[in-house]
């Protein structure tokens, strides 16, 4: 779920996803923390490796089910990469994992097509 710019209405500040960008964020929250080994650094450094896989259009397919041979592995389109990171990396600051997401010193990102829509993370300390 990509994390838009925020926006104000009538004084309150919003997201652009609103009520289902919460959820997402809450649950990769719950996720993380819940990971998380006993006595992890919350004050360290870290190295963040994220890789979005996003559904196929049905475009891709052939007319049997196969993937044509020509249909791209990495994707190009929407969610933007960026907005993708920037939802995760809030959802670990509020599931705990650091203090701040400004703690991350390096971030790998991918964005790429997978028949199934998901998201992992890998952690590391510098």
């Amino acid at each position: 779920m990509p994390q838009g710019s925020m926006f104000a209405v009538r004084g309150q500040v919003l997201h652009s996803r609103g009520a289902a960008l919460q959820q997402w964020r809450d649950r990769v929250a719950f996720l993380a923390s819940d990971a998380m080994p006993p006595g992890w650094p919350t004050d360290d450094v870290y190295a963040c490796e994220l890789t979005f896989a996003i559904r196929r259009p049905q475009s891709h397919y052939r007319k049997a089910g196969a993937i044509k041979p020509d249909a791209p592995g990495m994707c190009s389109k929407r969610p933007d990469i960026d907005k993708l990171c920037r939802a995760v990396l809030d959802a670990l600051t509020v599931g705990g994992v650091w203090s701040d997401d400004a703690r991350v010193a390096r971030l790998t990102a991918t964005k790429l097509y997978g028949a199934i829509p998901r998201m992992t993370c890998t952690l590391q300390t510098l």
